[in-house]
C-alpha cells in the first residue's frame, strides 16, 4: 500500500493528492491489525534514493493526520497516535530493529 504513495511528490500537493494520501494513510494506520502497518512500513527500504520520501511521509503524517484531528473517536485517536510512533521509528531506524 506505501508504494502507491512513493511516485508523489510531496513537496507538490494539491487538494486531491492530499485526500487520496491521506485516506491511504488513515486507511493503513486504522487498520485491526497491527501487524498489517508495521509490515507495510517495514518494506519501505533503507537505500538512501528514498530518504527523501520517507521524510515528506513524516512530515505529511504530522502536518495531514495528527494535527487535524484524523478521527473523532478517542479509542481511534490514541490508536493513530500509537500506529503513527511505530510508523516513524520504522522510517527514521530503517536499518535498525525496532521493539514493540
Amino acid at each position: 500500500m506505501i508504494s502507491l504513495v512513493q511516485v508523489i511528490e510531496f513537496s507538490d500537493l494539491d487538494k486531491t493528492k492530499v485526500k487520496f494520501v491521506r485516506q491511504v494513510l488513515l486507511s493503513l494506520l486504522l487498520t485491526e491489525k497491527e501487524d498489517e502497518c508495521v509490515e507495510a512500513f517495514t518494506r519501505v527500504p533503507g537505500t538512501g534514493k528514498l530518504a527523501l520520501f520517507k521524510e515528506g511521509m513524516r512530515l505529511f503524517i504530522h502536518r495531514y493526520i495528527l494535527s487535524q484531528g484524523a478521527t473523532s473517536k478517542s479509542g481511534e485517536a490514541e490508536l493513530l497516535k500509537s500506529r503513527v510512533a511505530v510508523a516513524e521509528r520504522l522510517l527514521v531506524n530503517q536499518d535498525k530493529k525496532v521493539r514493540f
